[in-house]
């Protein structure tokens, strides 16, 4: 049966003073609670899926103006209105049977049904509202804030508006040396562009194309926005973070791989592309 949400609460539980544990406890239609526990990468699953239903919900305002406004208004306001107390014990003794391992949502036209998997295998679903989306958002934001754990709170923001599908060395171009990094279909069809990107750095005499990556984002390229998240995934990336430690970083490249957005691209249909963007470019560095 799928739990639907009246209410939620949320609490960060820190360990030797870092970020350990996101609590969130739920309040459903039947005014019932429970509590469930978030790690890292399942919160930031999380908060990426939420940012792309709140930006639906934002989407479906501009179409349908003020009556949709109040709609998002009154259910925000009954949210607030049901948020659960913790019991003092769910934040100082969190139980791991409610950690949850795994979300896969199903989408609808205004909501989505979100699986939830536990760490012992219990499965359950909740609904959640595009129009609820943004309360989530600020709930986790305001949890995490009260943290005072700046370095995740940095980490967080700045790898939520895209996936790193490979990175490259292209230090050989016999032979690629590549990192894939698996990301569920459901989060890949979250952003719609592939980006081939490539990275020169200062040699002797002029510069050479090093590293390269293949990610999917939102942003469309060659904008600022993509622009600056390029740069930015040079400062988290840590072969390209390596490079930098013995050369300057001189330019970075970008070029769209056509794909549709749901689809999951194979090594080939990456690797590809990004070589032979590599070799043009690199003609005329």
């Amino acid at each position: 049966m799928t739990k639907i949400i009246n209410g939620i609460n949320t609490g960060a539980i820190k360990l030797n003073d870092k970020f350990f544990l996101m609590a969130i406890k739920i309040k459903g239609d039947d005014s019932f609670c429970s509590t469930y526990y978030m790690q890292f990468d399942v919160m930031v699953d999380f908060l990426i899926l939420m940012r792309n239903r709140a930006h639906k919900a934002l989407e479906r305002l501009g179409d349908k103006g003020e009556l949709y406004k109040a709609k998002i208004i009154a259910e925000h306001e009954k949210m607030a209105m049901n948020i659960p107390a913790f019991e003092e014990e769910e934040l100082q003794q969190p139980s791991q049977s409610n950690l949850i391992a795994s979300i896969t949502p199903k989408f609808s036209d205004e909501h989505c049904t979100l699986i939830v998997m536990l760490q012992n295998e219990h499965i359950f679903s909740l609904n959640i509202a595009d129009i609820q989306a943004e309360f989530f958002i600020l709930a986790i934001q305001q949890a995490l804030s009260a943290t005072n754990d700046s370095e995740t709170l940095k980490q967080i923001a700045s790898i939520l508006d895209f996936l790193m599908l490979y990175y490259v060395d292209l230090s050989d171009l016999s032979y690629l040396n590549y990192k894939k990094i698996d990301h569920e279909p459901w989060k890949q069809s979250l952003f719609s562009q592939h980006l081939a990107v490539l990275y020169s750095f200062e040699k002797e005499q002029g510069e050479e194309l090093l590293a390269g990556a293949v990610i999917k984002t939102n942003a469309q390229p060659n904008t600022e926005e993509a622009k600056n998240l390029v740069t930015r995934i040079a400062l988290l990336a840590p072969g390209l973070k390596a490079i930098q430690e013995q050369r300057p970083l001189v330019q970075t490249f970008m070029q769209t791989i056509p794909a549709h957005r749901a689809q999951v691209l194979t090594l080939d249909e990456c690797m590809r592309p990004l070589y032979e963007f590599c070799l043009e470019t690199q003609k005329n560095l």
